[in-house]
């Protein structure tokens, strides 16, 4: 992994920087198109050359699009200049500054431009307002700055009491245990201050995920369980039962019942319950205009991959686009899909509900 990524971007900046000499020749808008789209289908071919594949592949590509791209852009518009080929120079400049702001944008602006969404939900089963707040997708291998701000925002709102849905660090075994250390001492501050406690289950990058909570007012579900000890029914999924798109799960009383899984690929099935939970599906992480997300790893529709939908027989999913990103070989970007915290506040019927 060290050496494929300056190898890929070292390769691609000789390619572009032959395809830009070309422009000398001809500057025309056509050219210009022409030796665009080339350098898009080398750069991604070079990352089949060097043998890259699934997320490393999406990583490579993001290097040759997101940057090399825009640069080559920006050096032709130089050219088109000198050759005083107007039209040709406004392209490469327009097309270079948009590709270097989406750079930006979705490697360092959205990463960590946290996002609060709030919902409300009217039940019968409930007799006085209840706010949850839904955590989902830490999955960072460094537990920082970022990370601790998003716990002092759950603690400032003071919920009721917070649902973890999965994926909290994904690193190496080398240096797991200092990073656990820290985020064990986020989930034990975060408990002392809530109610009703933390409920939490595993997500698909997580390895001994328990020891990451306190033993102290807080549930976690290593196999698949419910727990009534607060004022709703809560129904923990293990992680295969939450991929699981033909789950069977019975309400086990009368009261509001919230499903907490990390996938949402469960809400396909036959699940009696008021709220569903999940998360594991970034919000696809890249979201395009008219398109929504590009890839979402669950068998939902693309429309449920984030934010609430109502199903049928009264039940609300609610997907968190998760607070961290997927981490190793994978391109740590997020565009038009902000990291987000959930706020579900659970109000009595009758009761004036907000916009």
């Amino acid at each position: 992994m060290l050496l494929v990524e300056p190898v890929y971007n070292f390769a691609v900046l000789g390619i572009n920087a032959v395809l830009c000499l070309r422009i000398l020749r001809k500057p025309t808008l056509v050219t210009f198109l022409i030796i665009l789209m080339t350098s898009l289908a080398i750069s991604l071919a070079i990352g089949i050359m060097i043998g890259a594949h699934g997320f490393l592949m999406l990583r490579l590509t993001c290097w040759g699009w997101l940057l090399q791209a825009p640069l080559l852009c920006l050096a032709m518009a130089y050219f088109a200049k000198r050759s005083k080929a107007t039209n040709v120079m406004a392209a490469g400049i327009f097309l270079g500054i948009v590709g270097l702001l989406i750079a930006f944008d979705s490697a360092v602006l959205e990463p960590e431009w946290l996002q609060v969404s709030e919902y409300t939900i009217s039940s019968s089963r409930v007799h006085e307002d209840l706010t949850i707040a839904i955590v989902a997708d830490l999955q960072t291998d460094h537990i920082g700055e970022y990370e601790e701000r998003a716990f002092q925002t759950i603690a400032d709102r003071k919920p009721d009491l917070v649902l973890f849905a999965g994926d909290y660090l994904q690193l190496t075994r080398k240096i797991r245990d200092v990073e656990a250390t820290k985020l064990k001492r986020l989930t034990s501050d975060l408990a002392r201050q809530t109610p009703h406690g933390l409920f939490a289950v595993g997500g698909n990058t997580d390895t001994k995920w328990q020891d990451l909570f306190p033993g102290d007012n807080c549930r976690i579900f290593p196999q698949t369980d419910t727990d009534t000890s607060s004022p709703i029914d809560v129904t923990g999924l293990t992680v295969p039962a939450s991929f699981d798109a033909a789950a069977t799960i019975a309400r086990p009383s009368d009261r509001f019942h919230v499903v907490l899984g990390h996938s949402p690929d469960f809400a396909l099935g036959s699940v009696d319950a008021d709220l569903l939970v999940a998360g594991h599906t970034h919000g696809g992480q890249v979201q395009l205009p008219f398109i929504g997300p590009l890839l979402t790893m669950s068998q939902v529709p693309r429309n449920w991959a984030s934010g609430r939908t109502e199903l049928e027989s009264n039940k609300t999913l609610i997907v968190s686009r998760g607070v961290g990103m997927e981490r190793k070989d994978a391109p740590r970007v997020r565009f038009m899909c902000r990291p987000e915290i959930v706020y579900v506040t659970i109000m009595p019927s009758g009761s004036r509900i907000g916009p």
